[in-house]
């Protein structure tokens, strides 16, 4: 297993993060908040989606003629915000994340003609 898999479940456990534990959305948040790091923000977000999904399938699954009867003031602003910190995350990685490097290595040609022939391929098969 990598090095990831190791130190995930401790940055989570130092958070006192648990999906049990019904104060850990709250928690997630100071400390999305908080923070500057790229890294763990990232780590953060990722764990409050996992959390948030499944309270919000849940809320989802309660109504018994989806989706016209979901309470969705309920839960609308939640995922709104969620889907602007996700964007705002995925934005952040794109401009500023070492990860991002590897467009700058002399492949990122060949991976643009890859993207451009599924691109292509994609609108031919569009009915």
């Amino acid at each position: 297993m990598s090095l990831w898999h190791h130190l995930f479940p401790k940055i989570l456990k130092v958070a006192h993060i648990s999906r049990y534990n019904p104060d850990s959305k709250e928690v997630l948040y100071r400390l999305y908040r908080e923070t500057d790091s790229i890294a763990y923000r990232a780590v953060i977000l990722s764990r409050l989606l996992i959390l948030r999904l499944r309270y919000f399938e849940s809320e989802i699954a309660k109504s018994e003629n989806y989706p016209h009867e979901v309470d969705w003031d309920a839960i609308g602003d939640e995922m709104f915000n969620l889907l602007t910190m996700s964007e705002d995350m995925i934005t952040t990685l794109i401009t500023r994340s070492e990860a991002m490097q590897e467009f700058l290595k002399p492949n990122h040609l060949q991976e643009l003609r890859r993207l451009q022939e599924l691109k292509v391929e994609l609108k031919e098969n569009r009915p």
